[in-house]
């Protein structure tokens, strides 16, 4: 989207139960910002909703399901039904040469056995896909990354390194910061976003994932089954 430049957006719900499209980040009326408390309203079982606003401000944004889970891990956002939006200057004087979107979810969601108001998952995936699964992200030696990061999970913490490299953050939930830094190891809770500039000067092949070994292998017992998945993204140079 262009900062200022209005859009429609129609919502189909081809479901039976009530559904709500939240637009995280924005600065929009209430009517349409998909919040039920604000006084948006809910997009009835097998009908639908037009959206009309004017997208602002400029960052990483977001969009998602805001219907009530509960006790139903298939609803909300446990679901699959987010996505990241990027609002654009009308001027944008880009000082990187490649932007990569990576957005973090989880699936296959159980209640834990230990404790059951834990969520747990049996599957972790970058952008949809598993370690394997996707093709690599292929820059060129000397470039500069832009990665807008989004932890589009439910209830889960992520902590993710890039062998060979370190992330400055110039942004965090698409807001510019005052001072950008230089860390080693990006933090992200649900809901947030952090863009990181990536200087891509060590030629070769690097893997952006999750630092815990846990999540990395993603191996859960569930009803007596190993589930084995991997959390992990690859930047070819």
């Amino acid at each position: 989207m262009t900062e200022g430049k209005t859009v429609t957006v129609d919502v189909i719900n081809q479901t039976k139960v009530p559904e709500m499209v939240h637009w995280h980040g924005f600065q929009i009326p209430p009517e349409v910002d998909g919040a039920h408390e604000e006084g948006t309203p809910m997009v009835q079982g097998l009908d639908h909703r037009r959206y009309t606003f004017t997208p602002r401000p400029v960052g990483t944004r977001w969009y998602h399901t805001h219907a009530i889970a509960g006790h139903n891990l298939q609803r909300g956002t446990y679901s699959g039904q987010f996505g990241m939006v990027v609002i654009e200057p009308r001027s944008n004087p880009a000082r990187y040469d490649v932007e990569i979107p990576i957005v973090l979810h989880e699936w296959d969601p159980f209640f834990s056995a230990e404790n059951a108001m834990d969520v747990e998952y049996n599957a972790f995936s970058v952008n949809g896909k598993m370690l394997g699964a996707g093709e690599p992200i292929r820059v060129k030696n000397g470039q500069r990354a832009l990665l807008r990061i989004l932890n589009a999970s439910a209830n889960r913490q992520h902590r993710l390194a890039f062998s060979g490299h370190t992330f400055e953050v110039v942004a965090l939930d698409g807001n510019p910061v005052r001072t950008p830094r230089r860390v080693p190891v990006i933090e992200i809770w649900p809901g947030e976003r952090v863009d990181a500039m990536v200087e891509m000067n060590a030629p070769g092949v690097w893997v952006l994932g999750e630092v815990n070994d846990l999540e990395r292998a993603a191996v859960f017992y569930k009803e007596g089954a190993r589930h084995e998945t991997s959390f992990h993204i690859v930047a070819e140079k």
